[in-house]
């Protein structure tokens, strides 16, 4: 048993890693966090962004296990999602249609 959740956790750290070499909003704030005010306050910045990544991954992972439990659940959360983005597909079309209404020629 222990053997497999070291196993999970190696490949949990070795999944992140490779997660975060490209660059992202993450990784240049703490780039320039370091070169403008210090090594110091680099690792700080880190520090922080590592454990706010982490609280995020461990509530996924319960919502995960509540999905998995609980398939009704699973289901209206779908519902709401299709609605959702099927209400985000109607207003950019609306948008687009306005914006491309003939201007007068300057």
């Amino acid at each position: 048993m222990l053997s497999q959740w070291l196993l999970l956790f190696s490949y949990g750290i070795a999944l992140s890693f490779i997660g975060s070499l490209p660059f992202g909003i993450i990784n240049m704030t703490v780039a320039e966090t370091t070169v403008r005010k210090g090594f110091g306050a680099g690792v700080w910045v880190a520090v922080g962004a590592s454990v706010v990544e982490f609280i995020q991954v461990l509530v996924s992972l319960k919502l995960i296990g509540l999905f998995v439990e609980n398939s009704r659940l699973e289901k209206i959360f779908d519902l709401i999602a299709l609605l959702v983005f099927l209400g985000l597909a109607i207003i950019s079309f609306r948008n687009a249609r306005k914006e491309a209404s003939p201007r007068e020629a300057q």
